[in-house]
């Protein structure tokens, strides 16, 4: 098993090694990461006899975080443990020829793409995260939040918490409109005859954001 390993590791140092150099640049089409600020919130909150609809204050903010943009000191543990590890043995490359490399294989691990004549698609090119989220912790791009996208020649979306907890998050690019909903807990374990979570939909709109 130690002699496979090590084969693996050497194989994917040759394979990493021929793409040094090779200058990262995104395959995506996107490139923009987003801020998205509800502006209008309602839903119904839960109880044992029943469910009252109301509307709550607009406080959801998320970002979306395109794959180019991800912290560099969060790449390495994103990758693979051979991809890190065949990518560690470069000693003689300078910090941004390490960058590349990562970036380069952070794109092949993470971001598949898809060209159907003028509809590209694609998973993974984006990430969604709420502010109590630190954007410096890998776990915040690996916890299943992954988001897909697509472009034609008329509408451009991205998608985002596909199953995910009762949680959907829809952006149409093009009008920067975007709506959230989350289905709460109405179906849980009751706690003091209130149910924890509310089901809500928020509305608002997501501008191009700046680090």
């Amino acid at each position: 098993m130690f002699k496979y390993k090590n084969f693996a590791i050497i194989a994917l140092y040759f394979i990493a090694t021929s793409a040094l150099s090779e200058d990262y640049q995104s395959k995506s089409i996107f490139k923009h990461d987003y801020k998205c600020v509800a502006e209008e919130k309602g839903g119904y909150n839960h109880n044992a006899n029943g469910h009252n609809l109301g509307r709550f204050k607009p406080d959801e903010e998320f970002f979306l975080v395109h794959i180019s943009n991800i912290p560099e000191k969060v790449i390495l543990q994103m990758l693979e443990p051979t991809t890190t590890e065949a990518i560690n043995q470069h000693k003689e490359l300078s910090n941004q020829e390490l960058e590349f490399l990562k970036r380069n294989e952070l794109e092949k691990e993470f971001m598949n793409k898809q060209v159907l004549g003028t509809l590209t698609l694609e998973s993974g090119s984006y990430f969604i995260r709420q502010p109590i989220d630190d954007p410096d912790d890998y776990l915040t791009y690996i916890s299943g939040q992954g988001c897909s996208a697509l472009k034609d020649d008329k509408h451009t979306s991205i998608n985002c918490y596909t199953n995910y907890f009762g949680k959907t998050f829809q952006f149409n690019v093009t009008s920067g409109k975007f709506t959230y909903s989350y289905a709460g807990t109405w179906h849980e374990e009751v706690k003091d005859r209130y149910y924890v979570a509310p089901s809500t939909f928020a509305f608002g709109n997501c501008k191009q954001y700046y680090r």
